[in-house]
């Protein structure tokens, strides 16, 4: 077993709601089609996938902290760009699943002109075993893609504003530890910086007092 990376990338999130959710998933789609000829006529052999996968999963939500915007005035702090986002799934694991090739037999006798349907339930027709187990995995394929992809919070009423409301209450609390006023915008900050700009200017700046009121202080002690 080998172990490739393939990107790598700076973050900084605040993870905020969790979700447990089920992902159900039912495919049907045909995946052959052949006509066979025989003395009592021809027959149309179709084979159709049918695949039902049912996933639980936990979903993560909150904010990233690098788009936060901040503009400082000296008295207080305007800060922008706090919006629930999808940061992935945290958990995958699939609680019950069914596939089977399903094969349509349509044949049309010389003795009456009635089509005969015929099906075969769960065991692989003509030994298509392969066949459905490429159909599986495009499937599984297609549930990942979706969940990477991000799962929408439209039923779940109000997550996203909670999401919200919560990381603005973290931030707030954050900025009063410092005793730092701070109100928030939904507006983009024209020349504001970033949350760990505006943490290296400040902590530099009380450096540099903390640092001249030493100074200051020796200076005193030397009089």
């Amino acid at each position: 077993m080998s172990l490739n990376v393939n990107s790598v990338k700076d973050i900084l999130t605040m993870g905020l709601l969790e979700v447990g959710t089920c992902l159900r998933d039912f495919e049907k789609r045909k995946i052959t089609e052949e006509e066979r000829k025989s003395f009592f006529g021809n027959t149309a052999v179709t084979g159709e996938y049918l695949g039902y996968i049912d996933k639980k999963i936990k979903v993560r939500y909150g904010i990233d902290l690098k788009k936060l915007q901040i503009h400082s005035d000296g008295s207080k702090v305007v800060v922008s760009g706090i919006k629930c986002e999808y940061q992935g799934t945290m958990s995958r694991s699939i609680v019950s699943e069914h596939y089977e090739i399903r094969e349509k037999v349509t044949s049309v006798r010389k003795s009456d002109d009635d089509n005969v349907v015929t099906y075969s339930h769960g065991i692989d027709p003509d030994n298509k075993g392969n066949l459905r187990h490429e159909a599986y995995k495009a499937q599984i394929k297609k549930i990942e893609d979706k969940l990477n992809s991000g799962v929408d919070l439209a039923g779940l009423e109000g997550a996203s504003a909670f999401v919200e409301a919560r990381g603005k209450g973290i931030i707030k609390n954050i900025f009063l530890q410092a005793r730092i006023p701070v109100e928030f915008t939904d507006y983009d900050i024209d020349g504001g910086q970033t949350l760990e700009e505006f943490a290296k200017k400040r902590n530099e700046r009380i450096a540099d007092e903390t640092r001249k009121t030493r100074d200051e202080l020796k200076q005193l002690t030397a009089s």
